[in-house]
């Protein structure tokens, strides 16, 4: 997937389709509940390591996940 792709689903925030996980250490029940509603709909993509704001990181804004560029990432849906 291109980075154009990545940062439209960004900044469009999350909804139906997309969805953010910040996973700091290990992946919580809510990753897997998320990945359940997205086999149990039409898919979907799943951003881990990604706060609500689209951040990447811990406590603060460390880069916005949108500021990334000349990457092409894999199209598995889980970024």
């Amino acid at each position: 997937m291109k980075i154009e792709k990545i940062n439209e689903m960004i900044s469009g925030g999350e909804s139906i389709t997309v969805e953010f996980k910040q996973s700091k250490t290990k992946l919580n029940r809510d990753v897997f509940e998320s990945v359940c509603a997205f086999l149990n709909r039409n898919g979907g993509h799943l951003f881990l390591g990604v706060n609500d704001s689209g951040c990447i990181g811990g406590g603060g804004c460390l880069t916005p996940m949108y500021k990334l560029k000349g990457r092409h990432l894999a199209s598995s849906g889980v970024y």
